[in-house]
Parts: C-alpha cells; sequence; structure tokens
C-alpha cells in the first residue's frame, strides 16, 4: 500500500507542479517583452499588460502575506526544518505560499519558482498521508520520508530532471543517505517525471549544449572563474537575508509594500525585460550567446539587487532561480570574452554554483544542469567549481541561504544534518 501512496504522491505532484509551470507560462505571454540582445532599448514601450498584471499580483500578495501567521512566507527551508523534526509541515500555510508565489511569478514579480514547487509537492505529500490516515490508512513511511519525497517529486516535475530530484532528496533535504527512504523518493520522482513529461510534454527549461573540449586551460579557468562567482552569489546571499529586515519598509502597511518593487519592475522593464519574472528564458540565452558583454554585466548586478528588494517588499517568491540566473549571466561573461579560455561554458557552471550554495546540496545542482543541458563535460568541471566556491560561500555566509533562514529564527539544524 505504500508504493501506492508513493505513485500517487508522484502523480498529483506531477499534475500540481505542470498545471503551477503552465499557469504561469500563459499568463506570462499575456505581458511577453521583447528579449533586448544589447544594452540599448530598441523603444522605449512600457506594456500596459505588464503594468495590470504587476499591480494585480502585488496587491493580492499583499493581501495573502498580511494573512500568513507571522507575516512569512512558507518554503524549502520550513520543509527541510520539519524532516529534521520528524513532524508535517504547516500544510495550508504552505498552500498559501505556493499560491502568492504563483501569483507573484505571473504577474512578472523578479523571484524564483523553485521554492514555491518543492514546497508544494512536501505539502501535498503531507496532505495525502493525513488524508489517508484519516481513512484509516498508517503509512509506514516517516514524516520525513514522506517530506523527501514530495520535495523530490516536485522538483523532478519542475524542471524534468528525475536524477537530480533523487539526489537532492537526500543532499539537500534530508542531509543524509536512507536505503529505507530511497525506493520513495525513486518512485516518486519517476512518477513525476513520467506524468510531467508524457502527459504534458515538457521539456527541459534550459537549451541543449555541446560538450566543451576539457583542457588544463579550462581546469584552472574553472578555478579562477569559482572564486570569482562565488562574491557575487555571496552578495546575492547577504543582501536576501539583510533586506528584508531593514527598518524601514515597516512604516509602509504590509499590504502595500509590494506595490513599490512593482512599480519599480514596470519602470525598468523598457531597458532589462530579462529581469521581469523569472528569467528562465533569459539564462537559457545567457548560455548560447544571446546577449552582449555589457547587457550580461548588467543583468547580473541587476539581479543580484533587484530580488532581495522585491523580497524586501513582500514581493516574494522562490529564491534559487535567481541564484541560477546571476551565475549564468556572470558565467556568461567570461564565455564571451574569453578571457579564462575559448569555447567554455562557465554559464552553466556559474549555474551550478548559484544552485548549489542556495539549496547547500552542489552535487544535486551538477547533476541538475546537466539532465537540462545534456553537457556531460563541463558538468564534470561544475563540481569542480563548486567544490571550490561552496566553501567560500560557507565560510562567510552559511552552509545554505535555508539554513541561514532557519538560524535567522532560532532554529538550528544539528551539526551532523546541517553538512555532508
Amino acid at each position: 500500500m505504500d508504493i501506492v501512496f508513493i505513485l500517487l504522491v508522484g502523480s498529483v505532484a506531477g499534475l500540481t507542479v505542470s498545471l503551477f509551470v503552465t499557469g504561469v507560462r500563459y499568463c506570462n505571454l499575456l505581458w511577453n517583452l521583447q528579449l533586448t540582445h544589447d544594452l540599448a532599448a530598441e523603444s522605449l514601450n512600457w506594456s500596459p499588460y505588464l503594468a495590470v498584471s504587476l499591480l494585480v499580483a502585488a496587491v493580492l500578495a499583499g493581501q495573502i502575506l498580511k494573512r500568513l501567521p507571522a507575516n512569512r512566507q512558507r518554503g524549502p527551508a520550513d520543509s527541510l526544518w520539519a524532516a529534521h523534526e520528524e513532524k508535517l509541515p504547516e500544510i495550508k500555510e504552505g498552500f498559501a505560499s505556493s499560491l502568492m508565489g504563483f501569483i507573484n511569478l505571473c504577474g512578472g514579480a523578479s523571484v524564483g519558482i523553485f521554492g514555491p514547487t518543492v514546497h508544494l509537492g512536501a505539502c501535498l505529500a503531507s496532505f495525502l498521508k493525513v488524508s489517508f490516515e484519516h481513512f484509516g490508512f498508517k503509512s509506514k513511511l516517516s514524516n520525513s520520508q514522506v517530506i523527501a519525497a514530495g520535495a523530490a517529486a516536485g522538483l523532478a516535475a519542475l524542471f524534468i530532471v528525475p536524477l537530480g530530484a533523487m539526489v537532492f532528496a537526500f543532499e539537500g533535504v534530508l542531509k543524509r543517505f536512507s536505503w529505507r527512504a530511497s525506493i520513495g523518493v525513486i518512485l516518486a520522482s519517476l512518477a513525476s517525471y513520467g506524468f510531467s513529461r508524457w502527459c504534458f510534454d515538457r521539456r527541459s527549461p534550459l537549451p541543449t549544449l555541446t560538450n566543451s573540449v576539457v583542457s588544463l586551460e579550462y581546469f584552472a579557468g574553472t578555478i579562477l572563474f569559482a572564486c570569482i562567482c562565488s562574491l557575487a552569489i555571496l552578495a546575492y546571499l547577504h543582501l536576501m537575508v539583510k533586506l528584508p529586515v531593514l527598518a524601514f519598509p515597516k512604516k509602509i502597511p504590509l499590504a502595500y509594500r509590494p506595490l513599490i518593487p512593482a512599480f519599480l519592475l514596470f519602470v525598468i522593464s523598457p531597458w532589462t525585460p530579462q529581469l521581469i519574472g523569472a528569467g528562465g528564458s533569459s539564462a537559457g540565452m545567457a548560455m548560447t550567446g544571446s546577449f552582449s558583454l555589457g547587457l550580461l554585466v548588467l543583468l547580473t548586478m541587476g539581479k543580484v539587487l533587484l530580488t532581495p528588494f522585491c523580497f524586501g517588499f513582500g514581493f516574494v517568491g522562490g529564491v534559487v532561480g535567481p541564484a541560477l540566473f546571476i551565475g549564468a549571466m556572470l558565467g556568461a561573461v567570461f564565455d564571451q570574452s574569453g578571457i579564462l579560455g575559448n569555447s567554455t561554458h562557465f554559464a552553466l557552471i556559474g549555474a551550478a554554483i548559484g544552485v548549489g550554495a542556495v539549496i547547500g546540496a552542489p552535487i544535486s545542482a551538477c547533476i541538475m544542469l546537466w539532465e537540462m543541458t545534456s553537457c556531460s563535460a563541463d558538468a564534470l568541471l561544475a563540481l569542480v567549481g563548486c567544490g571550490v566556491a561552496i566553501p567560500i560561500i560557507k565560510k562567510f555566509f552559511a552552509p545554505s541561504l535555508f539554513a541561514k533562514q532557519l538560524s535567522l529564527r532560532g532554529l538550528l539544524l544539528p551539526v551532523s544534518r546541517s553538512e555532508i
């Protein structure tokens, strides 16, 4: 019966997350902006559809955030803590937070999609466990195993990365390997992947890349780039925890705070449309060399500042996607400039460093980038880059952004589980 339960978790998560992603994509088409390839805007036209979308999303986000206990969004950090405490996450608050993330992403907030969908998967699994118990079925799976299976199912459906989702369940959620949990994680990931891939015909959000020739120059360049990339990711992570607690937004009623970043996003949209929304397509374009050097530098700095600004004023969502965006843009600068070598994919390496630093799971981050781009050689070098950058980020920040968010609430993960 547990196998049936896990397959149901994977199928429901695959269906729900696929609908989530499809809904965001459809709503974004309503205000679809033409992505520029350099710093010169073709025309300074502000889209009225974007204005309405941002306004509606900001108003609804403020109302939902105001009604959440402690006025705080629930996300992967809450799933992580619940798994380590062997209890279920706050299901109702988790669903409301995912709905808020969905609305903000549809409206064009400069936030990610990872957090709302992965936490949604964990909450769906928890809800199904409670529902089964209500009807007399007592699962032998522990709460942490159910959460891990749900989170893995959500991730597998989001990026179409079943292997990366499986590894993330152990490296990022459970922080340990468990044979008892492995069957549930594997079946849930495969069920979710199959549902998303074959029922919705969804593909990888990133382009397929050609493997680079691995050379000593490329290897040395990866080490140097990882050091540089760690500085950009550190700036992003520190701003993510400091801007939301600054005093000045508290003078503004909570329900109206999201209107401030919404207005800023609308103002800058003609010059940097890549910063509007989740930015997944822009990251893919950066990996294929579609942006000028000047624009790449501007987008890197813009995302480092803009996403924390959105979070500081309650226009919230995911935090992993922006880190992937920052790493990809910075890596593309080195790909196009040729400073550290020719025919390189530093954009892929930078994306892996950004994702690995936020979720505290660099191995699963590299596997996910490999699955999304089919670029195995550069994914191996991404492991080298993560091996250099992640210790630097841990030294000057925390094992992950999720661990930092928990520590700010006085919730400290055991040392044996906070690091692998």
